[in-house]
């Protein structure tokens, strides 16, 4: 489903060119870290202050994504997931701790690469520095914070502890390329990965058979990796009918009058593109009047925003980073504009974005296809994401779409691999993978097609009312979910 990946080209647009290599924890978040297991809510188990092993490098610091996404529920989709159960309870210890949901297998030797009889070490690869700092960030923070909970509450993966090395592709192909080489030769997985220029990474990593389960997968060529399986399972080419068809039924005046801005740059300009054809293919009123891309250095929308005046735009969707929509929005709110609809995808579910935008974004749309973040009452394992999070990265940390997604990856790999056992290999893992449909993350997100590879169906909307989001459409912790289009 187009709509998903126009989440991740959004926020991939958005952090175009980051620059920068791979960091290590600072001693305040290895002790973090270690503290991990002890204590908090969420899964705590408490073991010792010992038993917690947080990988190797990485930073943690991170862009901040409060707000909402919608419910664990669907409407017309299904929950069920493959792809292994965690391990059974029992026989293992940690620090002198009993793990409650330790796996009864255990491992005795090495047998592929980044794998020894006592770890497992994967790579997590992001956009962390440059123009928009700490953009895909929130993968690397929901990546190491996993591994703490799973090591301290399942004794890691058959007794072997999970290790992740974070390593920056500063918003660059060539910089995703260098990272999966090194990655290739160190990493036995490349798990919760996240860059908006994920392509450079896609012939190196087919040759050398590591197994790819990115947070999300937004370029063709990575998409088409023989070793590429996403949590969030978008494809370009595809696009979801729930986004344009629930559109045209809340708002069928608007569509005629459509207009759509977007990032002139990476995977952004080639799904809007996409998009504004697919949505006039599919019908039902559908009409873009005014289409316009956006070089990445403007900081001027006024001129868009007299266009669409002219164009009688009622209908308008934003595809890149939040900071521009916010640009946007002010430019809007200066000259009177107001449509009947401000369409974001997921990037715009922001604290940020709220925050900066003030009135100019009130009563903004978002589209997605994730859990809302205040349901973690409700939902465990978002709760558990959010708990985690908090002990590894600190209290400041917040949870993102993006983190959802790569905690979601990390999850898909860790019950895959303890199906698979001790006798752990990457072509098992691959082999694995092929079959696993339908995942939704243990309630996290709407069901992914990671086997099959292709675009989810299911979405929900939320508005933003001054600083807090609601539930536009299902009103209830659910998805609106219909056939995928195009492709």
């Amino acid at each position: 489903m187009r709509s998903q990946l126009r989440v991740v080209c959004a926020a991939a647009a958005a952090s175009l060119m980051l620059a920068a290599c791979g960091s290590r924890l600072t001693p305040e978040q290895q002790q973090l870290a270690i503290r991990a297991g002890n204590g908090g809510g969420g899964s705590g188990s408490g073991v010792s202050d010992q038993s917690v092993s947080t990988g190797t490098s990485g930073t943690n610091a991170g862009s901040p994504v409060p707000g909402s996404a919608s419910g664990a529920g669907t409407t017309g989709g299904s929950h069920a997931q493959s792809g292994g159960s965690t391990g059974s309870a029992g026989g293992s210890t940690i620090g002198g701790a009993t793990a409650p949901g330790a796996s009864s297998c255990r491992a005795t030797k090495a047998t592929d690469v980044g794998i020894t009889p006592t770890s497992i070490t994967l790579a997590n690869i992001a956009d962390v520095t440059g123009p928009v700092p700490g953009l895909f960030q929130s993968a690397q923070q929901s990546a190491l914070a996993f591994s703490a909970y799973w090591n301290a509450t399942h004794g890691g993966i058959c007794g072997r502890q999970i290790k992740v090395e974070t390593l920056d592709s500063r918003t660059d192909a060539n910089g995703y390329r260098d990272q999966m080489l090194t990655a290739c030769k160190s990493a036995f997985a490349s798990v919760g990965s996240m860059s908006a220029f994920d392509n450079g990474g896609a012939q190196v990593e087919d040759q050398c058979g590591i197994p790819d389960i990115s947070a999300a997968a937004v370029t063709p060529e990575h998409q088409a990796s023989k070793v590429t399986f996403a949590a969030n399972s978008t494809q370009v080419g595809q696009v979801s009918s729930t986004v344009p068809g629930w559109i045209a039924e809340k708002y069928p005046q608007a569509v005629g009058k459509a207009a759509f801005l977007y990032i002139n740059a990476g995977a952004a300009a080639v799904n809007a593109q996409a998009d504004v054809k697919t949505y006039e293919a599919y019908g039902h009123g559908w009409k873009f009047v005014y289409t316009q891309p956006v070089d990445i250095s403007t900081f001027n929308y006024a001129p868009f925003v007299q266009k669409m005046k002219q164009n009688g735009v009622r209908f308008v969707q934003w595809l890149g980073a939040y900071q521009e929509a916010v640009r946007l929005a002010q430019a809007m709110q200066q000259q009177g504009f107001k449509p009947d609809i401000f369409l974001l995808d997921p990037t715009g579910y922001s604290s940020d974005y709220v925050q900066s935008g003030g009135s100019a974004v009130d009563g903004t749309v978002v589209y997605l296809d994730s859990a809302l973040f205040q349901d973690a009452g409700s939902n465990q394992e978002m709760a558990t994401y959010i708990t985690w999070l908090h002990r590894v990265a600190g209290s400041d940390a917040q949870p993102s779409y993006f983190g959802i997604y790569a905690w979601s990856a990390m999850l898909l790999f860790a019950q895959t691999a303890e199906k698979i056992g001790p006798d752990l290999t990457r072509a098992k893992l691959l082999a694995a993978l092929k079959q696993v449909d339908n995942w939704t993350g243990n309630g996290l997100h709407s069901p992914q097609h990671v086997g099959p590879r292709q675009t989810p169906n299911c979405f929900a909307f939320i508005q933003l009312h001054g600083s807090s989001w609601s539930r536009l459409h299902p009103t209830t912790p659910t998805f609106d979910c219909r056939p995928d289009i195009g492709g």
